[in-house]
């Protein structure tokens, strides 16, 4: 006699091993990604920024010293 199939066979540890890496290099790639399409913009406002406190660093001081 033949014994039942189980309804929900039990998963396989290496099974979750493989989606735990495949779920890590997705990860990993999409926030690669991300970095790659943002990089220009960021870029852009970190001369922004920069520029802005250098040209503030050498003004001079609106108050005369004396």
């Amino acid at each position: 006699m033949d014994r039942p199939r189980p309804v929900n066979p039990p998963v396989c540890v290496n099974h979750r091993l493989t989606d735990t890496a495949a779920g890590a290099a997705a990860g990993a790639g999409v926030g690669l990604l991300a970095w790659w399409l943002c990089a220009p913009a960021l870029l852009r406002e970190r001369a922004r920024v920069h520029d802005r406190r250098g040209a503030a660093a050498h003004t001079p001081d609106p108050v005369p010293q004396g």
